[in-house]
């Protein structure tokens, strides 16, 4: 029997916020040869859970952050790196 692992950009491995994925898809590849190789292809889906989650949910927030006050965050942005230059000066 042949079994298929969507991996990366096809299995929705795509960071909300920065919009990346090629890092996504290399430890999805990863997962799913080890799965693969300890027999354990059934846990694929909960493996890729645990590994992208925390970080996705993250974006996620971020993200409708910055898309519902786009003005109010880029001047965030532009605040935090004006204080950095003025600490590094």
């Amino acid at each position: 029997m042949i079994e298929c692992f969507s991996q990366g950009d096809s299995a929705g491995l795509i960071n909300p916020f920065f919009g990346d994925g090629i890092l996504h898809a290399l430890k999805s590849g990863q997962i799913a040869a080890r799965c693969i190789l300890e027999k354990t292809q059934h846990d694929y889906t909960r493996a890729i859970g645990r590994e992208f989650k925390t970080n996705f949910d993250a974006a996620l927030k971020l993200s409708k952050f910055f898309y519902q006050w786009p003005k109010f965050a880029t001047s965030m942005v532009f605040a935090v790196q004006a204080q950095r230059g003025l600490q590094r000066g």
